[in-house]
Formats: structure tokens, C-alpha cells, sequence
């Protein structure tokens, strides 16, 4: 496996994660109406305090899911991956491909200071197209290969043309995690439309 000839190095960069409002309150939805942005606002004030909690949630195991943990691109489902972006675009592109066809989202942006051993994989999909192929299971395998000798890995993004993704395996290597408001999200995969509140 080529993955076993590399070797992982040191690497840190603020890193950025979109995080859906009822992360932080289940019952949001019943609360707050969803284009209320006064309100929105009010709400994800309060919550600065919680954005760590959420970021960290990533690292338990989850109930819902047929796995300890949800299946993703580069984790089965049977140990954590935090999926973040070294682009706030980016991460904002990853959050339109999922979300269901509307005129626009909200989302929570937090950041964070990632440091730790890591895999660059950038580049390495031209050879290798499983790495951005919407089947996972190539991913998968290198996901459980990467995590036994790295913190994270360094790949393109499937979803954003040039945008890079560094989905993070140990918590420790996550700190310093900032909540900066909200996000309103427009527009198509290709096409975003980024507003903050407050601006």
C-alpha cells in the first residue's frame, strides 16, 4: 500500500468547521423560526461557551447511527473523524453539497488551531481518484491506515475546486476553538453566497 512508504509531518494551521445551530439545542427549531435572524442571532450569542463542547462532540460516539461514530468520507463509522477545512469556503461548499435543495442555510462558524503529525495527501488524487470518488470505501481504508500513524490528513476537496479539507483522527490536536457568529449560505456548491450576522 502506498500509504506505508509515506511519512507524516509536522504541520499546524487555523482550521474551519460549519456547525448546524441544533448542535448546539435539539429543540432550536421549535424555539426559533428559521429565518428569524434577530432571534438566530440571540441564540448563537448565548453560545460561545458551547462551541468547544460542540467541536469535541465529534469525538464521541454517537446514538442514531447504525456505527459508534457516522459514516463519512474517510471514516467507516467505527472511530471519530472532525472534518475541517483550511478555507472557510471550503467548509462552506462541503455544508451545500448535504444540504437539502433551498434559497439559503444558517450556520455556525467556529474556528479552531489544529497541531499535529499529518499526511498530504493533496495532489496524490490524480493518481489516485478514490481519494475524491463519491463511493468511500477507498477512503475509508486510508482513513483507518492514516489514523494508526497520523493526527490528520491533508486532501483536496472533493466538493470545492482547489479548496483543501483536513479531516483531524485525535482530539488533542484541536484547540482554541472560537465561535464567529453565524453564517447565512446561498447559492449552489459552485456558486456560494456567504453572508455573516453580524456582518
Amino acid at each position: 500500500m502506498w500509504l506505508d512508504e509515506a511519512e507524516p509531518t509536522p504541520f499546524r494551521s487555523v482550521v474551519h468547521r460549519l456547525v448546524n445551530p441544533t448542535n448546539f439545542n435539539a429543540s432550536l427549531s421549535e424555539l426559533v423560526e428559521p429565518d428569524d435572524i434577530g432571534a438566530l442571532l440571540a441564540f448563537v450569542g448565548t453560545q460561545t461557551d458551547n462551541a468547544e463542547k460542540a467541536i469535541r462532540a465529534s469525538f464521541a460516539p454517537s446514538l442514531g447511527y447504525e456505527t459508534p461514530y457516522p459514516k463519512r468520507r474517510f471514516g467507516d463509522g467505527t472511530y471519530p473523524v472532525l472534518y475541517t477545512a483550511l478555507e472557510l469556503e471550503t467548509a462552506a461548499a462541503e455544508v451545500m453539497h448535504w444540504a437539502r435543495p433551498s434559497s439559503w442555510i444558517f450556520y455556525c462558524h467556529c474556528e479552531m488551531q489544529y497541531s499535529g503529525m499529518t499526511f498530504d495527501l493533496v495532489g496524490l488524487e490524480v493518481h489516485y481518484p478514490g481519494l475524491i470518488s463519491d463511493d468511500y470505501r477507498y477512503c475509508w481504508m486510508i482513513g483507518s491506515l492514516a489514523r494508526e500513524r497520523a493526527d490528520a490528513c491533508r486532501v483536496v476537496s472533493a466538493r470545492k475546486s482547489g479548496g483543501i479539507n483536513l479531516p483531524i483522527f485525535t482530539e488533542h490536536t484541536v484547540r482554541d476553538v472560537l465561535l464567529h457568529g453565524l453564517l447565512k449560505l446561498a447559492g449552489t456548491v459552485e456558486n456560494i453566497s456567504i453572508e455573516r450576522f453580524p456582518p
